[in-house]
């Protein structure tokens, strides 16, 4: 049910009139606390522009113009843009520091930081329910945290605003990224007790305890702190309620949205201009990117073993990716026997789109689409595919117990069959029962053996997910992946020393901070 995200979308209209221009009213910094900020209401309707700027398309809402979820996918080895696109300098080496896709992911993540510290700085001062009063303070907390999160592993060091400005204020200097991340992990450390264990129905999409122990899990382990990481993805798997969904397929549609895999979404509604854009499609399937041939041969047969080592693979595992010879890629031998999380991720020559099999995506070169997020117009049924209604999983249980398998192995303290149970769990959902590790990989295998498994299983199963960019980023991997990945297209990867590093500020911030340099990296 979506009966929350109705409640907040009604509470942001009666204030604002229109959600994208939230606190925005008398001034673009701030609200005017001599008229607000006086009542429960007031804070509520706060702490809704909150989560309602987590809906941008900048952000997790999507679409092909904007510099969310789908674009920052297209950077890594899994996807490309089917047509130019902004972010599509950075990956080639050719961006700028005017570069307006950028320039338009920083003030998105900025917008929410905004909002968040409106409700942080006003709400002490409301008369409410002190219970409650601390919940809104702990949610803005993990919205600011989430974003600073996504800035400080794009753009590294930024600055670090921890209250309303003014516009007196509107100068300040760059942040490092440690302090940044101590700030991170500081407040959410600190709100857990404040918010509830688990979220009813009727408010799904709030943050839980569970999602802020879960994202200080991600922090540690997105900066190294292995131990850390691992104690508090433990601590999420041992004292909550969290479990793998039994249909993988189920789970990316409305029918899933209430699993207890999901610890944080970001909701999403149809018919009340609420709705998400990242497959944007016409009842063909979404075009705007597409999945490169190195993450569809990623996927491994369904004996568990890589389309060069099995005999199920009923494709040529020998044909290398050129622009002359793409044409293999639509082969449907290809896609048979191999890894179920496929076809409910992917739409191949081999699979179904709206219930036929004829979907032609012949026009996108690797003729290979992503159906994660995706509503199929079943049964004739007229969507409007610019309004999408499912909701973008921000965190899930399945990524916990893959960052907990990751940070224990990194630490080297840790037990082989626990490691193996969890990785185990995710690839024997009922709907996809991919063999187990020992049963394929083996027993006794060495860090460094098990810490490939681990990478390879979050690659599959998080695929289009924002997440395999950051762990490229963390790993330090993107070199390596720029200088091999084949894309078919314009959208080739170069890269640039030292400038690929990092992300350039957005001009337009320099130009209006007197205090604000630029990385050495793009001077």
């Amino acid at each position: 049910m979506k009966n929350y995200i109705k409640v907040l979308v009604l509470a942001t209209l009666i204030f604002s009139g229109c959600s994208e221009d939230f606190l925005e009213i008398s001034n673009p910094n701030k609200l005017d606390s001599e008229s607000f900020w006086k009542t429960e209401s007031d804070a509520l309707t706060g702490l809704v522009g909150c989560y309602d700027a987590l809906q941008s398309g900048n952000l997790y809402g999507g679409g092909p113009w904007t510099s969310g979820v789908n674009q920052i996918e297209g950077i890594t080895d899994d996807a490309y843009w089917n047509w130019g696109h902004g972010f599509d300098e950075l990956a080639r080496g050719i961006a700028a520091p005017s570069n307006g896709n950028v320039a338009a992911f920083w003030a998105a993540n900025y917008m929410g930081i905004r909002r968040a510290n409106e409700v942080i700085a006003n709400v002490p001062t409301i008369e409410m329910n002190e219970v409650k009063k601390a919940r809104f303070i702990a949610e803005a907390k993990f919205i600011r945290a989430l974003l600073y999160l996504n800035l400080s592993m794009t753009f590294r060091d930024v600055p670090l605003i921890l209250e309303p400005q003014e516009v007196s204020d509107a100068n300040i200097v760059k942040s490092p990224k440690s302090e940044i991340t101590d700030l991170i992990i500081s407040d959410l450390k600190s709100i857990i007790s404040d918010l509830p264990n688990t979220i009813p129905a009727g408010e799904r999409g709030r943050v839980s305890s569970g999602a802020a122990l879960s994202l200080l899990a991600r922090t540690y382990l997105y900066n190294n702190r292995y131990q850390e990481a691992a104690d508090a993805s433990k601590r999420v798997i041992d004292e909550y309620n969290y479990g793998i969904h039994p249909s993988y397929r189920e789970l990316f549609s409305l029918a899933g949205e209430d699993s207890n895999e999901i610890i944080l979404g970001v909701e999403f509604e149809r018919g009340i201009n609420e709705g998400q854009l990242i497959s944007r499609h016409f009842a063909l399937p979404p075009v705007h990117i597409a999945a490169l041939p190195d993450l569809v041969d990623a996927y491994y047969c369904i004996d568990g073993l890589p389309i060069s080592e099995s005999p199920l693979f009923l494709g040529d595992a020998t044909a290398t990716p050129t622009l002359e010879t793409i044409e293999y890629m639509f082969d449907k031998n290809r896609y048979m026997n191999r890894d179920p999380r496929m076809d409910v991720t992917l739409i191949t020559s081999g699979s179904t789109w709206s219930e036929e099999e004829n979907h032609d995506t012949h026009y996108i070169k690797a003729g290979v689409a992503f159906r994660k997020w995706s509503e199929e117009p079943i049964g004739g049924i007229a969507l409007n595919y610019r309004d999408n209604a499912l909701n973008f999983q921000i965190i899930r249980f399945a990524d916990v117990l893959l960052m907990w398998a990751e940070s224990s192995v990194m630490t080297g303290a840790y037990s082989e069959s626990e490691v193996y149970d969890v990785i185990n769990q995710i690839r024997q959902r009922p709907d996809v029962m991919m063999p187990k590790i020992e049963d394929v990989e083996g027993a006794g295998l060495s860090p460094d053996q098990l810490l490939k498994v681990i990478k390879h299983e979050r690659r599959i199963e998080l695929a289009y997910e924002m997440l395999r960019y950051y762990d490229l980023v963390r790993w330090e991997e993107r070199e390596e992946v720029y200088k091999e990945v084949f894309v078919p297209n314009t959208n080739v990867r170069r890269w640039v020393e030292p400038s690929s590093n990092v992300w350039p500020i957005p001009q337009r911030d320099i130009d209006n901070n007197s205090l604000l340099e630029q990385h050495i990296e793009w001077k």
